[in-house]
């Protein structure tokens, strides 16, 4: 029979073994692939006299902070001193950048994108002053004659998400052994919704590259559909797991 001291000390490295185990689990890394677009849309959600044709944005920082139901919270940021991506994307979502995760089950899942300014004049032939990211569509009116707008956001402004899965739920499940998609979708349909044809109309017009009349969007340009539309896009914004 063994001493009691080696039955102690046995039970310890047995109890020390399952709780290393159990703490293993939670930090087994699962990898992400972080992407943006526009997200599509359907009868319901078209304005019907706006459309969209891309998206400018040149990214300066990525924060994560997730609720786990286990293993303890998780939080991170990017270098910010790095040069973030800079992407063009539409419908088609374009990969950011890719990461790992520890597995567990996250409720809420929330992403912050800071923004750095663009160089507006090589992407459009206009001066787009602090701008970090660009709406580029058009409106169409009664007549059928259309005019480009440029919804352009401020540098200074932060994005944020909150991930869902397919089913809109916040309750998200990350496994060990899978490739999980993360898309920051942009819903522009229902956040220009109820954007009134006589507002557009109203709007004050700018020269564009060729001299033809646009419509500029920004904090400076027709500040009231820009703070309309601002707070719209952020709450019809989400970051949709895969």
């Amino acid at each position: 029979m063994l001493p009691r001291t080696f039955r102690l000390a046995g039970l310890f490295l047995v109890l020390l073994s399952v709780g290393c185990t159990k703490k293993d689990e939670f930090t087994v890394p699962v990898s992400i692939q972080f992407q943006i677009g526009i997200k599509p849309f359907g009868e319901l959600s078209d304005p019907g006299y706006f459309h969209f044709n891309w998206v400018h944005v040149l990214i300066g920082r990525i924060e994560f902070d997730g609720k786990r139901e286990a293993g303890g919270d998780v939080f991170f940021q990017t270098d910010p001193h790095l040069d973030g991506p800079f992407l063009e994307f539409d419908t088609k979502p374009v990969v950011i950048t890719s990461l790992d995760l520890p597995q567990g089950i996250y409720n809420p899942m929330l992403w912050d994108i800071y923004l750095k300014k663009i160089e507006g004049l090589g992407l459009t032939g206009m001066d787009l002053p602090k701008t970090g990211l660009i709406i580029y569509g058009g409106y169409e009116y009664t007549d059928g004659t259309a005019i480009d707008v440029f919804v352009c956001i401020n540098d200074t402004e932060l994005l944020s998400f909150r991930s869902y899965t397919s089913e809109f739920e916040s309750e998200i499940v990350l496994s060990a052994g899978r490739t999980y998609n993360v898309i920051l979708l942009f819903d522009l349909y229902n956040a220009f919704l109820p954007v009134s044809r006589e507002s557009v109309e109203m709007a004050e017009t700018s020269p564009g590259i060729n001299g033809e009349p646009v419509i500029i969007i920004s904090s400076n340009k027709n500040k009231n559909l820009y703070d309309h539309l601002l707070y719209r896009i952020a709450r019809f914004s989400e970051a949709r797991v895969l």
